[in-house]
């Protein structure tokens, strides 16, 4: 990231990574889609729990939801299969 961290996701039993954007919805305003912010998540082996990383509007802001309720209550798509193996890591870090 820019202010020189790393965010650090390992060992979990899936992985999703996607874009959060937003568009004004008047046919007035031409205004183009924007992006809010990035998201980064991993779910937990053996448990319905997932980490979730949102980098956006200058902050980074770590939540953790149930399996299925990872973003505002509803669940995301585009989950993709991890490495289990090794302890679960999620944490932030400077470089």
């Amino acid at each position: 990231m820019p202010t020189g961290h790393v965010i650090v996701l390992s060992g979990m039993s899936e992985y999703c990574f996607f874009v959060e954007a937003s568009q004004a919805l008047s046919k007035v305003s031409k205004a183009r889609a924007r992006i809010e912010a990035f998201w980064i998540c991993g779910r937990y082996p053996e448990i319905d729990t997932v980490d979730s990383w949102r980098i956006g509007n200058g902050q980074v802001i770590r939540d953790r939801n149930r399996f299925g309720a990872e973003w505002g209550g509803t669940p995301i798509s585009g989950w993709k299969c991890g490495a289990v193996g090794s302890k679960p890591v999620s944490v932030i870090q400077a470089t």
